[in-house]
């Protein structure tokens, strides 16, 4: 397996959680190992990096310096190869011995239990891998039977139920170790007979409350071994809970968001990790409204100074700038009044639209993007239903041009304003309408129910807003 360790200097993220403060030194000797340097590397989110070097002398190598390595995965790596992944923890004075031929089947360690213990799970892994190769294929068969996936199904039911075993007395029997907290985030979550006799678990919403409520059982979000981990299993776990267990509204996810940090702020290096995680994730979220997500970790994580050990005032300072350009026209919110001059000077204000809806529509007449949906705004228009009123935006500072794109479109029914003629705010910065198309809905108070969407998605969002507010009224 070729494998890339880059040099990785942390200047903005330095994640440290060493041991005791004695140095290391680890001695491997591989028989028949080929005469080149062996490097040792680590990871930190699934990505390996450089750490240390050993000359070759006669198939020993040893690795040492004053310092105490960070506790976590490491891995050897020969002439760009991987040669197989180690564990240090307190331990950090031991040896390994292995033959080039056959690593983990041979591997020898003295002096390091967490090592013993990790490569005696990996044969197991290894071992249980190879029983279920032959189930696995017949799963995958497209001519197999539907007997026959049955079957299968069942021996992999009792392989993985072996291997959950080893798992738990592994767990229960070194709860101190870094195996264990590497088959703590791997093990299946999976409901005892027992709970699921008294849950009538064959109701879905009973599965689904156990599964999230027990979610992070073998998981300790405030032990930073799990960010060095040979996947990036933190973030996945903590990916896999808020996008698949929690409600997609903000309200839900800032209240999940927050108990997570809770748990991971024992810790500098988690408590800093998972902010910064969940903060760009819902930066860069294409879920529509959750930029309120975003607005809100930075408001309590960051300008609070509670980032402070790490974060330094530009990067604050850059994600104040973002969090002020959302913080404005969030759902729910009142949208902020456009006050803007229309084609003949005069100033037309968007709350004095009579609709019960009312779509803002940011455009520039030179962008093509802008050229195919503007017509797909105008057929919602002339076919819906619905009472609708446009106002729209031109970016651009040529009244001649807006007028010519009024005309082209056949846009006449509309409020049509140009952006750089206000007489209120500005419009980009309290819309964060820096791209061009960019369309709001808004309903007949002007609250924002909907923004950043496209044309063809308006007659659906009104249908299901409406449904809303009449099951709210019991209609």
């Amino acid at each position: 397996m070729k494998i890339i360790l880059k040099l990785f200097f942390l200047y903005s993220f330095f994640i440290s959680f060493r041991g005791n403060s004695q140095g290391y030194e680890i001695k491997v000797k591989i028989e028949g190992a080929q005469e080149a340097d062996l490097l040792l590397g680590y990871y930190l989110s699934g990505k390996t990096y450089l750490k240390d070097t050993a000359k070759y002398m006669d198939g020993d190598f040893t690795f040492s310096g004053s310092e105490p390595l960070d506790h976590g995965m490491y891995l050897l790596v020969q002439n760009g190869n991987l040669l197989f992944d180690l564990v240090i923890g307190k331990d950090q004075s031991f040896s390994i011995k292995t033959t080039f031929d056959d690593y983990i089947n041979s591997i020898e360690v003295d002096g390091d239990k967490d090592n013993q213990l990790f490569f005696d799970n990996m044969r197991l892994s290894i071992k249980r891998n190879e029983e279920a190769a032959p189930h696995v294929a017949i799963l995958k068969d497209s001519t197999s039977t539907e007997e026959a996936k049955v079957e299968a199904r069942k021996h992999l039911e009792v392989i993985n139920d072996k291997l959950d075993a080893y798992f738990t007395k592994t767990m229960e029997s070194h709860p101190g170790s870094i195996t264990a907290v590497i088959v703590g985030a791997n093990k299946r979550l999976k409901i005892p007979d027992e709970e699921a006799a008294k849950l009538a678990i064959d109701n879905d919403e009973a599965r689904f409350s156990y599964y999230r409520n027990h979610f992070w059982d073998n998981i300790d979000l405030g032990n930073p071994i799990l960010l060095r981990m040979s996947t990036p299993v933190y973030e996945q776990k903590v990916d896999e809970y808020m996008d698949k267990l929690i409600a997609p509204v903000p309200d839900a996810i800032e209240k999940a968001a927050d108990r997570l940090i809770e748990v991971a702020k024992k810790n500098e290096d988690t408590y800093q990790f998972l902010v910064w995680h969940l903060t760009y994730k819902y930066q860069s979220s294409r879920i529509m409204g959750m930029d309120e997500v975003y607005v809100h970790l930075v408001d309590k994580y960051f300008l609070t100074g509670e980032m402070d050990f790490w974060a330094n005032d530009q990067l604050k300072s850059n994600l104040k700038e973002k969090a002020d350009q959302y913080r404005n026209s969030l759902i729910g919110m009142l949208a902020p009044n456009l006050i803007l001059q229309n084609l003949k000077r005069q100033p037309k204000a968007l709350h004095d639209l009579p609709n019960d809806y009312s779509v803002i529509y940011f455009y520039d007449p030179d962008c093509g993007h802008c050229k195919r949906e503007t017509p797909v705004l105008k057929a919602f228009y002339d076919s819906t239903a619905f009472n609708v009123g446009v106002y729209t935006v031109s970016a651009d500072t040529s009244m001649t041009k807006m007028n010519n794109y009024v005309e082209e479109m056949g846009l006449q029914d509309w409020v049509n304003t140009n952006g750089t003629k206000t007489y209120s705010v500005n419009y980009q910065e309290f819309y964060d309408a820096f791209t061009t198309p960019t369309i709001y809905l808004l309903n007949d108070r002007k609250e924002i129910i909907a923004k950043k969407i496209t044309a063809s998605q308006l007659e659906e969002i009104i249908t299901k807003y409406e449904q809303t507010q009449n099951e709210k009224a019991g209609n």
